[in-house]
């Protein structure tokens, strides 16, 4: 399979990394050029039929609406290249606001950008739904990944070649499994160990993060810590002002607060 070309790569390729929370007694990190790692993990043909039926507008592009995407890309690699950042947290004030319709949809549209590597994780262990959304089966529980019982190329996706043309080097950390406990294994200090090792292993310049809603789960201000910024989703239908103040009030006292995203807008229901 092909890999990616980072000759005109948009990011600083000597940027540091994270140490690991246990770095005295974590093992030894693969040290396989990023490209080889890229190949090996697992592959899914993603249909159309499905995305439309999920609403992945970026993967169609029949809907206008994907042209927002592509927009809220392209500013988002502006703003990351600028500060430096690559760890994106995507949430919303609380469920019903698409945050994981918006999550799925943009990392779509940076799989276009044939220069960039995109890993794209699903977090909300409560209620997983990006699977779903992109026509993945039988992807596993990602607490295993995050516990550090399954490995990188164990876990992880890429698309092969398929017809709405979603790019191979996007890397997708997805889960089908509800976790009671999710907020206490994303704290984990494995989780953090294995969030590091996808860094490491893959060498992404944009990892997007599908958290839990702020105010019903502290998982999203806890995963905060490993993050460099986060995006906030809200609903022109549901979301009430205090709720947004509430929720920008609280990551922007663990995290920047990258922006705030208005969706439905115009009172048409697209996620969750």
């Amino acid at each position: 399979m092909s890999t990616v070309d980072k000759s005109s790569n948009l990011f600083n390729a000597d940027r540091p990394r994270r140490p690991s929370a246990q770095a005295s007694t974590a093992p030894l990190l693969d040290i396989r050029p990023p490209e080889e790692a890229w190949d090996e993990l697992r592959q899914f043909i993603p249909h159309p039929h499905t995305l439309e039926a999920y609403k992945m507008i970026a993967a169609t592009r029949q809907d206008p609406a994907h042209v927002a995407f592509d927009v809220l890309r392209t500013r988002m690699t502006l703003a990351l290249r600028e500060r430096g950042w690559h760890r994106v947290g995507i949430t919303s004030p609380t469920r019903g606001c698409g945050k994981s319709f918006t999550a799925a949809n943009l990392a779509i549209s940076f799989s276009r950008q044939a220069e960039l590597r995109t890993v794209l994780m699903d977090l909300d262990l409560a209620n997983p739904s990006l699977s779903r959304y992109l026509g993945a089966s039988g992807v596993g529980a990602i607490s295993e990944f995050l516990s550090g019982g399954r490995s990188v190329e164990s876990h992880f996706m890429r698309s092969a070649p398929n017809s709405p043309h979603l790019g191979s080097n996007l890397a997708l950390g997805l889960n089908e499994q509800n976790e009671m406990f999710g907020s206490e294994i994303i704290q984990y200090p494995s989780a953090e160990m294995a969030i590091n090792e996808v860094q490491s292993l893959l060498d992404p310049d944009v990892m997007l993060f599908d958290l839990p809603p702020v105010l019903s789960s502290d998982a999203a201000v806890a995963v905060s810590e490993q993050l460099d910024c986060i995006l906030i989703i809200v609903s022109g239908e549901s979301s009430r002002a205090e709720e947004i103040r509430e929720a920008e009030r609280i990551i922007a006292g663990s995290k920047p607060v990258l922006g705030v995203v208005l969706n439905r807008a115009k009172g048409s229901r697209v996620g969750n």
